[in-house]
């Protein structure tokens, strides 16, 4: 109504939207989840979400050690996004894409790790530690990853985390850069591989030295996986294929 500022267009117009025109079901939740992508992620194409909190989110590790992870496209993708869940005590892998998604907290509490990514995989190692930005995040939280800026969500909360991310129209502007596999593998291509995503052993030893002292001041246990760190991460540069030496 803002947008068209006439009400009676909004509001007499006889056009027809052929697309749910007389399908009874439109709106209804749906089961249809297909695979997607490398990785074995899901897509769940549903007009209706009936409860964001206690919906069926599918395995995936790529993303998060024990995570669960379902993408989800509504009306013909309008809005998509994905829904997040993980374990007690562990945290996503550092990631970065384009500007506009929004992501809002649903279960458990924590922080995000974020840095624009010139500073490279080990912005503490680099000497960067003070470029870091840390926001809190717990239910009704909202935020916004910068464009091209890495990020990570820990839990230290001592229930599971749950989050929803939306993206609007379209999915975030770098997801359709070419990371050498034509696009399939997106944020979940690791940068040993030319993608966004950092793997646990080439991230920077202080990601999960904080993770644990913060866990400590919860009472909470760290179930992270046994990592050995990469001593030279290589990072390929996006659609170039470039071995680049970390910064």
């Amino acid at each position: 109504m803002n947008a068209l500022n006439e009400i009676d267009f909004v509001f007499n117009c006889s056009h027809i939207f052929a697309e749910y025109e007389g399908q009874s079901d439109y709106f209804n939740a749906t089961d249809d989840r297909r695979p997607l992508g490398p990785y074995s992620g899901i897509l769940w194409y549903t007009n209706f979400i009936p409860d964001v909190n206690e919906a069926l989110v599918d395995p995936l590790e790529q993303k998060v050690a024990g995570g669960q992870v379902t993408g989800y496209r509504m009306a013909g993708g309008f809005p998509n996004g994905h829904i997040s869940q993980w374990p007690v005590g562990r945290y996503h892998k550092s990631h970065f894409h384009g500007p506009g998604a929004i992501l809002i907290g649903l279960k458990g509490k924590g922080y995000v790790n974020l840095w624009a990514k010139e500073y490279g995989l080990r912005p503490w190692q680099s000497g960067f530690g003070d470029k870091v930005v840390h926001v809190e995040w717990g239910p009704n939280s909202i935020y916004s990853p910068p464009d091209g800026w890495f990020h990570q969500h820990m839990s230290t909360g001592k229930v599971p985390a749950r989050h929803v991310a939306c993206y609007g129209g379209n999915l975030p502007l770098a997801t359709q850069v070419d990371y050498g596999d034509g696009g399939t593998g997106g944020v979940l291509k690791p940068t040993s591989e030319g993608g966004p995503l950092i793997n646990y052993d080439d991230e920077d030893p202080e990601v999960q030295r904080y993770f644990e002292e913060r866990l400590r001041e919860e009472g909470v246990e760290c179930t992270m996986p046994p990592v050995k760190y990469n001593p030279n991460p290589i990072v390929l540069t996006p659609g170039v294929g470039t071995a680049l030496p970390q910064r």
